[in-house]
């Protein structure tokens, strides 16, 4: 009887079903305080105040303590390297330094001037250390221990949840391509994600929605106009340390955590982003998920030699009307401890095409398990047209406790 119902009737009992499962816990999901990142303000202040905001809304213990402890196998490896990196930093990436800078002096307003730049400067070369093949193994066998303490995001083998991006046309031609987006990561990043509007001279430029504006860059974000964008982690490819490091002090090289506010930042026009995150320089091999004005996205799948790059796209032209990246090559099978890719095609495919290019149905999707996870920070959905809308998500667990296990 359910599949015979008018459409505006699905609609009312999938809606009703997200209303109760929100119900079914408390802050099942919950908003992201709002920020504004006013570049109007000299750079060596810009990002006090949102370390300010989140330690006041949520504590020390709540918020950065949990995360920077987490992730402290990481910053203690790249210790010895600091001034290198540092050094890297300032000169390749000044204003950017600055803002680093502010981004500590806001630790020690909250009381912990022990988060220096030493330390800080690790968040923005997080994707580039994250790719050392040694550190990689060697955190995964953190993280696999009982109770590891290791930040699984910067292995290979444990922590293999990452992000989903999902591109989705609407039935209705005039209506924009919806991009959605499920962040997974360390849940103790939860409660530094913001919701932020990046203004300058009293006008609005573009939007961020992450907990990666502590690398001074972003993840996530749009630019009205001109793209929505989206970096999903990738595994496929490691360095040395020494290769690592040299890259990084490649004045052509661009961080993977600042590639993305270059593209808001600069408005570039889709075409002109598409290009330049094809070609440029980068640290680390990513994917990233993207939509432009007259329905169009593309999926990037970006190595650390750019002949290696894959560019897939959709627009009403193509033969399927969604797209789906977690953190595993699309035209490969999903690996079997990790079919998040698969389920989210699968629902979309199920709510059929009348619901698939709706917000609903791309939130459905992204609610989906294992789509979100026990590692789902946020969802959210965006638009050229519109600004970010998403929310912080209660992470979701199987009903055994247990993660997929291997077929037999």
């Amino acid at each position: 009887a359910f599949l015979l119902m008018p459409i505006k009737s699905t609609y009312l009992l999938l809606a009703l079903a997200l209303v109760l499962t929100a119900a079914s816990g408390a802050h099942a999901f919950r908003k992201a305080p709002s920020w504004t990142l006013d570049l109007d303000l000299p750079p060596e202040q810009r990002f006090t105040s949102a370390v300010e905001l989140v330690v006041g809304l949520h504590g020390w213990n709540h918020s950065f303590g949990p995360l920077l402890r987490d992730n402290h196998p990481l910053i203690a490896a790249a210790a010895p390297h600091a001034p290198r990196l540092i050094a890297a930093f300032k000169a390749n990436f000044p204003e950017r330094y600055l803002e680093l800078t502010s981004f500590v002096q806001g630790m020690a307003n909250v009381g912990h001037p022990e988060v220096n730049l030493t330390v800080a400067i690790v968040f923005p070369y997080f994707v580039e250390l994250g790719h050392v093949k040694d550190w990689a193994e060697a955190f995964d066998a953190i993280a696999a221990q009982p109770n590891g303490a290791g930040n699984e995001l910067f292995g290979n083998g444990v922590w293999k949840r990452a992000c989903t991006g999902i591109l989705s046309l609407p039935k209705d031609p005039s209506q924009p391509m919806l991009h959605g987006r499920n962040m997974d990561n360390d849940p103790r990043g939860k409660n530094t994600t913001l919701n932020i509007t990046v203004v300058k001279g009293g006008k609005v430029l573009y939007h961020m929605f992450c907990w990666s504006w502590t690398t001074t860059g972003t993840m996530t974000g749009t630019r009205l106009g001109r793209t929505t964008v989206e970096l999903n982690w990738n595994s496929d490819g490691y360095q040395t340390l020494e290769q690592t490091l040299a890259r990084i002090e490649n004045p052509k090289m661009v961080p993977g955590a600042l590639m993305l506010r270059d593209v808001l930042e600069d408005d570039m026009t889709f075409e002109n982003a598409t290009e330049y995150l094809m070609t440029i320089l980068r640290g680390g091999p990513a994917y990233i998920i993207l939509s432009g004005p007259n329905r169009i996205g593309h999926v990037l799948t970006l190595q650390f030699n750019n002949s290696g790059n894959v560019k897939e796209t959709l627009s009403d032209a193509s033969n399927v009307t969604f797209m789906v990246q977690t953190n595993f090559d699309r035209w490969k099978p999903d690996p079997w401890y990790d079919p998040r890719r698969t389920a989210a095609e699968d629902a979309l495919t199920m709510v059929g095409r009348e619901v698939s290019g709706e917000k609903l149905g791309v939130w459905m999707a992204l609610s989906t398990y294992p789509v979100h996870n026990m590692e789902t920070i946020f969802s959210v959905l965006m638009t050229v047209e519109q600004a970010p809308w998403g929310y912080i998500r209660r992470g979701m667990y199987p009903i055994n406790g247990h993660r997929i296990v291997p077929p037999p």
